[in-house]
């Protein structure tokens, strides 16, 4: 596979400053997950009440990735939490019975979690 290294240099009022955006033959390289990061974070529930969990992905400096990365989704302990539904970055979970589980995104093997209590 043949790499190209594209780089800008640009001039700023203070200084100077240089990007670099790696390619290849087909095009933009795709970007590594560096980071998986769920939202909402750790949370408090009811049994009977659903939550919609969000999977952010960063990159090696901390930039969201936009576009369309699959995600995989699992959960600890399936008698507390239910995974109803998911998404491209997407879980919805529905509390079943008091207790503690832990939900997982994986994107690029890359991991996020968030822990959900049931009361």
């Amino acid at each position: 596979m043949r790499f190209r290294v594209l780089c800008v240099t640009g001039l700023v009022v203070l200084g100077s400053t240089t990007a670099c955006y790696q390619t290849d033959a087909a095009g933009p390289v795709a970007l590594a997950v560096a980071q998986v990061i769920l939202s909402p974070a750790d949370t408090t529930v009811t049994a009977g009440d659903s939550v919609e969990f969000r999977a952010v992905l960063r990159d090696s400096i901390g930039a969201v990735i936009s576009g369309n990365i699959a995600v995989s989704w699992s959960i600890s302990d399936t008698t507390v939490v239910a995974i109803t539904s998911t998404g491209a970055q997407l879980a919805a979970v529905r509390a079943r019975s008091p207790g503690a589980a832990t939900l997982q995104a994986i994107a690029r093997g890359k991991a996020g979690q968030a822990t959900i209590v049931v009361h």
